[in-house]
């Protein structure tokens, strides 16, 4: 006896409708899907699942809305207006960490909504995401928001489950590894990837920064 459509088992990862024990759909895209992004040495890949990719774009596109109803700015820009491309890139990168560091389910009940201030994962971290083999920028006015946050920087694609987590370094270390760079929007300092900490060295949450160079 056939079951009603709405009674057939379902995938857990897709919520489509199995073959047998068998997801037509998650079978293709696993198929289709390009091997795990590479990092450089000291990186860390951490590979989303279809589940928790699709809750990082949900999560986004509320950002998004909370952002045109309050009428805020891109950081670092004078622009107003969509920041869909930079919040989907960004919390790619924050929910590529929280998984990696196991906290998934504290960040997820927390994704939705960002409070100005509230470090990005764990209450400890900070998190910059962008292209691949890009370098992470740190501003001075991040110096007063998060003078003991570990800044990570993450490689993420839209397109892709895969967070390549490529390294780390306190704030205070960001103006002895990079370079400060003024022909630029906003002043910042550019630390090459190569120059950060491996992410097998990230600290615990909680762990004490170092004291800024004299």
């Amino acid at each position: 006896m056939s079951l009603f459509p709405d009674e057939r088992p379902r995938c857990e990862t897709c919520d489509e409708f199995l073959i047998g024990s068998t997801c037509g759909r998650c079978t293709l895209m696993d198929a289709r899907r390009p091997p795990a992004a590479a990092g450089p040495p000291g990186s860390v890949t951490v590979t989303l699942t279809e589940a928790q990719h699709a809750r990082c774009l949900e999560a986004a596109r509320r950002r998004d809305r909370q952002n045109l109803e309050l009428g805020t700015k891109r950081k670092y820009s004078q622009a107003k207006g969509s920041t869909a491309g930079d919040n989907i890139r960004g919390i790619l990168g924050e929910g590529g960490l929280a998984l990696y560091v196991a906290d998934w389910n504290a960040w997820d009940r927390e994704a939705d909504d960002r409070v100005w201030g509230r470090r990005d994962v764990s209450g400890f971290y900070e998190v910059r995401a962008t292209s691949r083999w890009r370098n992470l920028i740190t501003h001075p006015a991040e110096e007063e928001h998060h003078p003991t946050a570990p800044f990570v920087l993450a490689w993420t694609d839209r397109e892709s489950l895969d967070v390549v987590l490529v390294g780390w370094a306190w704030h205070v270390e960001t103006p002895l590894l990079g370079e400060w760079k003024t022909n630029v929007r906003h002043p910042a300092w550019f630390t090459p990837y190569e120059k950060l900490h491996p992410m097998n060295e990230l600290p615990p949450v909680g762990h004490p920064h170092p004291q800024p160079a004299e």
